[in-house]
């Protein structure tokens, strides 16, 4: 009986633990954000232009926020409805520049997921309710790859 009581308990407590992970997950996931060093870079302005350059080449949409204050470019939703209820997505690419030692710069780049969970009206994007997916760190690399093309070019090291 004894025994059976231990099993019960470890069998809730397992449960409950399931349960506590699953709300952890809904309140935010963590971004999956890749990074390169940039050795003898161009300035600031330059490396934020091959960003939206790279961002555009990735055919993410516009409008592209660019703030020079923040050294960071953000992609417009690239929306991708579906009709079928919780398949639609949206994803954006965010680039962050961030200073290193003796004049290096740290790229970061990740691509933010969302998918719809409207049930009712899934194509109608004024009723979508978007809810966080894993970052896409595929697309995430393509982008990346694109920006370090274009300021090899310009004559910048990647370390």
């Amino acid at each position: 009986d004894l025994f059976m009581q231990g099993r019960f308990f470890r069998l809730l407590l397992v449960s409950l633990m399931g349960f506590s992970c699953s709300l952890f997950e809904a309140e935010e996931l963590p971004p999956q954000w890749l990074e390169a060093s940039l050795y003898g870079a161009p300035p600031l302005r330059d490396i934020l232009s091959e960003c939206e350059a790279a961002l555009q080449a990735s055919n993410f949409p516009l409008p592209f926020h660019r703030d020079d204050l923040e050294r960071a470019v953000v992609s417009g939703w690239d929306v991708a409805p579906h009709p079928f209820s919780r398949k639609g997505m949206r994803s954006r690419g965010i680039f962050e520049v961030n200073p290193l030692e003796k004049g290096a710069w740290l790229l970061r780049v990740r691509v933010e997921v969302e998918k719809n969970d409207e049930v009712h009206q899934p194509l109608e994007l004024d009723s979508a309710k978007w809810k966080p997916m894993p970052d896409d760190a595929e697309v995430a690399r393509i982008v990346l790859q694109h920006a370090l093309t274009r300021l090899r070019r310009a004559g910048t090291r990647i370390g």
